[in-house]
């Protein structure tokens, strides 16, 4: 129990809580380990846990009509990963795509039906569970503007300009899978970018020209 509510501190959007607070949340919550490539959930799937990722990274993708998986983003520290919707009954959670592990690590999940009682418990709650899902909502946002409307040049730049921490974190083929371009791809854009002298590639990535970035994908 202790590192469950180690791990719901951590938590960006839960840091603000008080220990009686943590400890009212910890008795309706779970732990959830995962492993590198392990499919968590599938697309649609009901659960009877709001889940946050505590630890690890991993991936969000749908199944298109000829069986193949069409990325949509990472999920890091901190984010939700299954929606929430007001039922009639309550509360209901569900997947919006299928879910895997990129490395391992750890989900906190909330029961789903104990929102009420904790809303009621903790006034401040359903103020900070909504600062999550929008923080949350609009890393969504990037990651299907970046992928849907953007060439491959463009993809890359717009996450380079703004998200170059995490870029910098993960493996170059995880990279390009979240992208829906071939890994040759990404090396060969980051290879332009740096003959251009508008990044510098080294261990990390760094932008050396934040304007010339921007107009590949503005």
């Amino acid at each position: 129990m202790a590192d469950l509510e180690k791990l719901i501190s951590n938590l960006e959007q839960f840091k603000r809580l008080e220990p009686r607070e943590l400890e009212l949340i910890t008795a309706q919550s779970i732990v959830k380990n995962f492993s590198e490539n392990e499919i968590l959930f599938f697309e649609e799937e009901y659960t009877p846990y709001w889940y946050f990722v505590a630890e690890g990274r991993l991936k969000a993708y749908k199944t298109d009509k000829s069986e193949h998986n069409v990325s949509l983003c990472s999920l890091e520290t901190g984010m939700a990963i299954n929606d929430i919707r007001v039922a009639k009954s309550g509360y209901e959670a569900t997947m919006f795509a299928t879910i895997e592990g990129i490395s391992k690590g750890a989900l906190v999940g909330i029961r789903v039906d104990s929102l009420p009682l904790l809303f009621a418990q903790i006034p401040k709650l359903p103020l900070i569970c909504l600062h999550g899902a929008l923080s949350s909502v609009e890393r969504y946002q990037r990651a299907f503007f970046s992928g849907m409307i953007l060439d491959g040049t463009g993809k890359v730049a717009f996450m380079l300009a703004n998200d170059i921490e995490r870029f910098n974190a993960m493996k170059k083929q995880d990279i390009a899978a979240m992208l829906n371009i071939q890994p040759e791809t990404l090396s060969r854009i980051l290879g332009k970018l740096a003959r251009k002298g508008v990044i510098e590639q080294d261990s990390n990535i760094k932008v050396l020209d934040m304007k010339s970035l921007k107009e590949f994908y503005e």
